[in-house]
C-alpha cells in the first residue's frame, strides 16, 4: 500500500511606495510525502528459524508433505503453512520519506531614471529558503540494529535491499537586481527606431552546502517599428545539485547471479564472471551545473489584422558539470585499463611479471578507485600462474583477487548542449454578438540536445538524446478561450 500527498501553503501582503513603486511579499511552506507499506514482508533471520524447526511450528517449503515408501522418501499430502507458523517471520515492511521547502520573500519594482522621454525602471528582490528531505526505514527494514547479533551493514527481510535512512537539509539566501533602460521612445520619431532599449539584470545567491554565486543577464529590445521587435538575450545559470545526489547515504545490493563481468579477469583467466556487491553514494564534492544561454527572436504585431501576433524564437543552453554516474561496464573497463596501464609501465622500467604488486586488496590499489578488490588467495595466485606459465611475456598478467565490490557515485561527468526554436501564436477577436473568443498556441521545436561524457580510460562518450531517450523534437499546447458577460469557457 502507498500513500502520498503533498500539501501547499501561501501567504502575501502588497502595496505601494512612494514614486510610483509597488511591493509585495509572500511566505510559502510546502510537502510531499510517501509512506510505502507491506503487510507480507518476510524477516531473513525468523525465516531460516522456522526453515530449521522440526516441531509443529516449522515451515514446509514444499508444499506437500512426505512419507517413506520402500527405500524411497516420496510426496504424501498437498500442505498449506497455516498461519500461525507465517507469524512467525511475516511482518510488516515500512518505508516513509518527505521532502519540503519553505521560503520567504520580498520584492520591489518602480521607475529611477526619467531622461530626454524615456523612464528607466527597476526591480529589486530578496528571497532565503530551506530545503529539507527525510528518507526512513525502522530497524531490520533499512539496516539491522547493533546489538542483536545481525550483519549492521545489511537489513533482516528477503527481497528487499539495504538502505539506511537518508536526510539533508540546505539553507539558500539570495537577492536580485534588474533595469530597463529606453534609449529611443516613440517620441523621437527617428527612422527605423521606433523604440530602442537594454535590459539587465543580475541574481545573487549564497548555498548553505556551496558558497555563493552571481549570475548575469543581459537583453535589447529594438522596435524598427510599431508592430515589430527584435529582441537578444544573453544569460548564466546555476542549479545546485539536488539533496539526494549530495547525502544519499552509502547502500549497496548484491548482484543477481550469474553476477557482473571483471574485466581485468576476462581478458586474462577467463573467470570474470561472478557476484559482486555494488555500493551507490552520494557526494558532497559535487560541483554545480553552470549553463550559458543566447537567444535571439521576433514579435510581430500582425498588419491589419488587430489583435493577432507571432512570436519566434531560436535559443541554445551550453552546459558544464552536468551531474551523472558511471555505468558498471564503463567503471570495470576503467579499472582494467588503470591494471594494463600500471603493468605496462612497471614492464618498461625493468621489472618482471613476478615482480608486479598491483595492490589487490589494500589501499595502494592500482586499479580504479571505484573498484575494491580482495587479496590475491592461492588459488587466484596458482590461477594466474597458470594463465602466464603459456604466454609470452608481453601477455602475461600481474595477480589480483576477485572484486568485492563496485563502488558507483554521483559526479560531474558531462557538458551539455540543447538548442530550439520557440512560436507562439495570439489572436484575440473584436467585440462579437456571441462574445470575443482568444487563440494561444505555444510550441517548441528541439533542433539538437546531446551530452559530452567523460568515459574513464577511454575517449569522451558523444550522446545525441533525441536519438536515445525519446526526447521529442515537437510540443506544445493550444487553448481557445471565451468570455461572454459574465460567462466564460475554456478548452486547451
Amino acid at each position: 500500500n502507498v500513500r502520498s500527498g503533498v500539501y501547499r501553503g501561501v501567504a502575501g501582503l502588497r502595496g505601494k511606495l512612494a514614486g510610483g513603486w509597488t511591493w509585495e511579499s509572500a511566505a510559502l511552506y510546502t510537502r510531499a510525502y510517501t509512506s510505502d507499506v507491506s503487510n507480507n514482508g518476510a524477516r531473513e533471520s525468523l525465516f531460516q528459524q522456522a526453515l530449521q524447526r522440526a516441531d509443529s511450528t516449522a515451515f514446509n517449503p514444499f508444499g506437500v508433505t512426505f512419507k517413506v515408501s520402500g527405500n524411497a522418501v516420496v510426496p504424501d499430502q498437498p500442505y498449506t503453512n497455516p498461519k500461525s507458523v507465517l507469524d512467525t517471520f511475516v511482518q510488516t515492511w515500512r518505508h516513509d520519506g518527505f521532502s519540503a521547502i519553505a521560503s520567504l520573500d520580498a520584492r520591489a519594482s518602480g521607475p529611477v531614471l526619467r531622461y530626454w522621454g524615456n523612464t528607466a525602471s527597476a526591480a529589486v528582490g530578496a528571497e532565503y529558503r530551506r530545503e529539507q528531505f527525510l528518507d526512513t526505514r525502522p530497524a531490520y527494514v533499512g539496516s539491522n540494529p547493533p546489538g542483536v547479533g545481525l550483519n549492521v551493514d545489511d537489513n533482516d527481510y528477503l527481497v528487499a535491499s539495504y538502505a539506511p535512512d537518508s536526510t539533508g537539509n540546505r539553507k539558500v539566501s539570495s537577492a536580485y537586481a534588474e533595469v530597463v533602460i529606453p534609449l529611443v521612445a516613440p517620441t523621437h520619431r527617428l527612422p527605423l527606431l521606433h523604440s530602442f532599449e537594454l535590459t539587465g539584470s543580475a541574481r545573487h545567491e549564497r548555498y548553505s552546502d556551496f558558497g555563493n554565486t552571481t549570475r548575469p543577464k543581459v537583453g535589447v529590445n529594438w522596435k524598427p517599428s510599431a508592430g515589430v521587435m527584435v529582441r537578444a538575450s544573453y544569460n548564466q545559470g546555476f542549479a545546485a545539485p539536488n539533496l539526494p545526489t549530495l547525502y544519499a547515504p552509502t547502500r549497496f545490493i548484491v548482484d543477481s547471479a550469474p553476477g557482473s563481468n571483471d574485466a581485468y579477469r576476462t581478458q586474462t583467466v577467463g573467470n570474470g564472471t561472478y557476484v559482486m556487491k555494488r555500493f551507490s553514494t552520494g557526494n558532497l564534492a559535487l560541483k554545480p551545473v553552470t549553463s550559458i544561454g543566447r537567444s535571439i527572436g521576433l514579435a510581430l504585431e500582425v498588419p491589419r489584422v488587430k489583435g493577432l501576433s507571432i512570436t519566434a524564437d531560436y535559443w541554445q543552453i551550453d552546459q558544464s558539470n552536468v551531474i551523472g554516474s558511471y555505468s558498471d561496464s564503463q567503471l570495470v573497463n576503467s579499472d582494467a585499463a588503470k591494471l594494463n596501464a600500471y603493468t605496462q609501465a612497471q614492464l618498461a622500467a625493468g621489472k618482471t611479471i613476478a615482480q608486479i604488486d598491483l595492490g589487490s586488496g589494500t589501499a595502494n590499489y592500482q586499479g580504479d578507485p571505484g573498484i575494491k578488490r580482495f587479496a590475491p588467495t592461492a588459488a587466484d595466485s596458482a590461477t594466474f600462474a597458470t594463465y602466464n606459465a603459456t604466454r609470452p611475456p608481453a601477455q602475461q598478467a600481474p595477480v589480483v583477487g576477485l572484486i568485492e565490490s563496485r563502488n558507483i557515485q554521483f559526479q560531474n561527468l558531462a557538458k551539455g548542449y540543447a538548442s530550439g526554436v520557440d512560436l507562439s501564436l495570439n489572436y484575440q477577436t473584436p467585440n462579437l454578438p456571441i462574445g470575443r473568443f482568444a487563440f494561444n498556441a505555444d510550441w517548441s521545436y528541439m533542433i539538437r540536445t546531446y551530452q559530452l561524457r567523460d568515459v574513464p580510460g577511454s575517449a569522451p562518450a558523444f550522446i545525441e538524446r533525441l536519438n536515445t531517450d525519446g526526447t521529442t523534437r515537437w510540443r506544445g499546447t493550444n487553448a481557445i478561450n471565451w468570455r461572454k458577460g459574465n460567462w466564460t469557457a475554456a478548452f486547451s
